[in-house]
């Protein structure tokens, strides 16, 4: 299913941008970048919400919206 393909690929993005940053912790492009990766997370659940009918896994896309949010926000006051 797309859905699960898309949060794979962003998933295995973030794993990528994450062991960048543990070589350089200080690179500023590598913080910024992994940022990114999860608002486009965020995203993707965010975008998912609208076309849910089933309430479990509504509930379950929030939940990972919102932690993808807020590692954001974190990765961002770096």
């Amino acid at each position: 299913d797309v859905h699960k393909m898309k949060e794979f690929f962003l998933l295995s993005s973030i794993d990528a941008y994450t062991n960048v940053i543990k070589n350089q912790p200080t690179s500023y492009d590598a913080h910024a970048a992994l940022a990114c990766a999860y608002i486009n997370l965020a995203n993707h659940y965010n975008t998912a919400l609208s076309n849910i009918k089933s309430v479990a896994l509504s509930r379950e896309f929030k939940q990972k919206f919102r932690q993808s949010s807020k590692q954001a926000i974190e990765e961002l006051t770096i």
